[in-house]
């Protein structure tokens, strides 16, 4: 089986790239504790609204991430146009532009003694994907377990596998324990801290203020560059599970 084996790519309409926007919300809201679940993303939801629900950056930062994700070169010009001002404009802007310049991936069946088989497509299309992002693709079978490529792949998980049946992957759990030692260690320095000032015992202060903020500065460089210790989707347990799953939800 080749390592490389690219969906097909097919002119997105206003509607695909919003799903993708959507399913993008939907599983944030899962690992990312500021993104809004209490916000449904449409064609009629504001920039405002759509910047709130996703926690995303300013126009300019987030028309470059779109640029990037959708392997587009849109002028600036033609973003700000579509984003400013957040609070008049909508998300239908958004998708309409992107429509008339992106592309979307869909699963391309491989023939198995003579019949299509999209589960056997979707199977491939994954691996080609890991292998872009630098997985050792030939390790991986049908049987082979999600754990480790999901902890050390995890955007070609949340990012790019989506693309190809936008809802369909259920929801995702990620696992950080260090984040929970952490931030016991700085709430706890913070309280002795406390004590210390009030009670003047300045060389226990300094000391508990030196933990609290390497307690605070290590949490921060696990979140932007640590690998997590467990990714899981509920009940994918296999690259078989997963390649079902993305087939059941295909449109091809």
């Amino acid at each position: 089986m080749s390592d490389h084996y690219s969906p097909l790519q097919v002119d997105a309409t206003p509607d695909d790239i919003l799903a993708v926007l959507r399913d993008l919300h939907r599983q944030a809201c899962y690992y990312d504790c500021v993104a809004n679940p209490d916000i449904s993303l449409s064609h009629d939801s504001t920039i405002d609204q759509w910047r709130e629900a996703c926690d995303l950056l300013p126009w300019r930062q987030l028309a470059k991430a779109h640029n990037a994700y959708w392997s587009v070169a849109i002028p600036m010009t033609e973003w700000k146009a579509v984003l400013h001002p957040p609070k008049e404009r909508k998300l239908r802007g958004v998708c309409e532009l992107l429509a008339r310049h992106a592309t979307v991936p869909r699963v391309r069946p491989v023939e198995i003694l003579g019949s299509r088989c999209t589960a056997g497509g979707a199977f491939l299309t994954i691996r080609s994907l890991l292998a872009k992002a630098g997985a050792d693709a030939s390790a991986i079978a049908p049987s082979t377990p999600l754990d480790d490529y999901t902890r050390r792949y995890l955007d070609v998980f949340l990012a790019r596998i989506p693309q190809l049946a936008p809802g369909v992957l259920p929801r995702v759990k990620i696992h950080t324990p260090t984040d929970y030692g952490l931030g016991c260690a700085a709430l706890i320095a913070f309280v002795v801290m406390l004590a210390a000032v009030i009670y003047d015992l300045y060389t226990l202060r300094n000391l508990a203020c030196l933990v609290l903020v390497a307690s605070l500065v290590t949490l921060w460089a696990i979140r932007w560059w640590g690998l997590p210790t467990r990714v899981e989707f509920e009940g994918l347990r296999t690259f078989r599970d997963l390649s079902k799953a993305i087939a059941a939800g295909t449109n091809v």
